[in-house]
């Protein structure tokens, strides 16, 4: 972004983050076609859960998985990092 900004005078990196306010994953959910893990927090005020829930709902892929923490925010615990990682490896065949 900051290298985009250079190229546009009078354009501050606030205007940039404002404006992607306007862009929410649950649009995108439709092109989605591959295999996902999505980790999602009950407490997220930056990705509201009926927000995820609508983005999950619209993904296409037949391999999809959803794994929800009541307790959390924005972050996902160790056990979800842990699972992602061999998750990754057996998907996608990353050695």
């Amino acid at each position: 972004m900051k290298q985009f900004i250079k190229t546009r005078p009078g354009l501050t990196f606030d205007q940039v983050l404002d404006n992607l306010d306007y862009f929410d994953a649950k649009n995108f959910a439709t092109g989605i076609h591959r295999p996902i893990l999505v980790g999602m927090g009950f407490l997220d005020p930056l990705a509201p859960p009926p927000n995820e829930y609508v983005f999950f709902n619209n993904i296409h892929a037949k391999d999809k998985k959803l794994m929800s923490y009541a307790d959390l925010g924005h972050e996902v615990p160790k056990v979800y990092g842990t699972y992602q990682g061999k998750w990754m490896r057996d998907e996608f065949g990353m050695f």
